[in-house]
């Protein structure tokens, strides 16, 4: 008597997702999800990048969804929100920190640093 004895064999990483028929790569759009062993679509907004889930420019991950910090807010990492600087401060996207307005522009109008009217000056 021959027996044969079948034994479950996991796919390879580089084609870990078994359609069927054969071990493949996840379809479009989809991502190999290693803890549950299935092909997932990126959630909350993200873009499949680079075979990486990310939230695509000029947005950020707030830990359910990619949100827009629209100006005078600014995206706080920590808080994981978009949030205003401090009274009289402006967000400064290059040095990734809030700001007293500069001597060329001292005043806040709640927006962005301004001048004084014309025939005013800033005391």
């Amino acid at each position: 008597m021959n027996m044969k004895f079948n034994k479950c064999i996991e796919c390879p990483k580089n084609y870990p997702y078994f359609d069927g028929n054969r071990c493949t790569v996840c379809p479009k759009d989809t991502l190999w999800n290693e803890t549950s062993k299935e092909c997932q679509h990126c959630k909350g907004g993200q873009k499949l990048i680079n075979n990486v889930c990310q939230c695509p420019a000029g947005t950020f991950w707030d830990d359910n969804n990619c949100i827009t910090c629209f100006v005078p807010k600014y995206f706080d990492k920590t808080k994981k929100q978009c949030v205003f600087c401090d009274n009289k401060m402006i967000y400064d996207p290059i040095n990734n920190k809030c700001v007293d307005c500069p001597a060329t522009r001292p005043l806040f109008d709640g927006k962005e640093c301004t001048t004084c009217p014309p025939s005013k000056f800033f005391n």
